[in-house]
């Protein structure tokens, strides 16, 4: 009896620690599941000469006005346009989706290396603090077949930062896109 409470005792008051389960959309580590859907509101233009388009805030950016330090996302076609190109409001298949981070080549971090000789220099070799925060999700759509992947991103150091939830990537993109999960409506 006296094993029995030590063990028991010990484990009811650790389960009474656990907080409330981590919602889907919450969790910066979740992947979207296959047979999730994104949704385009509306037309888009793809540019003759690109591979994508930039989205932040709610609006569609040139790639050059995107502040890579909080969430944007990018819509990637399969080959470049030689011509503008409509894309028509519809729904995208996501198929499979994976997060990573990559280091953020900064150029900033290579200033270091004329403070002084040998000082900065090797350390790191002129590679940031700063990772780029990547969720991909991989798309089919009968209406724009050559969209094949959607990209969300950001900048971060490891001390401060992580992966972009899902909640944060819906309010960047509304009202252009929205991502419906299975059993969403």
């Amino acid at each position: 009896m006296k094993l029995t409470s030590l063990i028991l005792i010990p484990a009811v008051l650790l389960g009474a620690c656990t907080g409330k389960p981590v919602r889907l959309a919450d969790s910066p580590y979740a992947l979207v599941p296959a047979g999730s859907v994104l949704v385009q509101h509306q037309d888009l233009v793809l540019p003759s000469n690109t591979y994508a388009l930039q989205f932040q805030n709610g609006q569609q950016l040139h790639h050059n006005q995107i502040d890579q330090y909080y969430a944007n996302c990018e819509l990637e076609s399969r080959n470049k346009a030689d011509r503008p190109r409509t894309l028509k409001a519809g729904r995208y298949l996501i198929v499979r989706s994976s997060r990573y981070e990559d280091y953020a080549f900064l150029p900033v971090k290579l200033a270091r290396i004329g403070i002084g000789v040998g000082i900065g220099i090797g350390d790191d070799f002129g590679v940031s603090d700063v990772f780029t925060y990547v969720l991909s999700m991989y798309l089919q759509s009968d209406q724009n077949p050559n969209i094949i992947r959607f990209n969300c991103t950001h900048w971060g150091t490891h001390a401060d930062d992580d992966y972009l939830t899902l909640n944060v990537i819906r309010q960047t993109l509304h009202p252009l896109f929205s991502i419906k999960l299975p059993g969403e409506k």
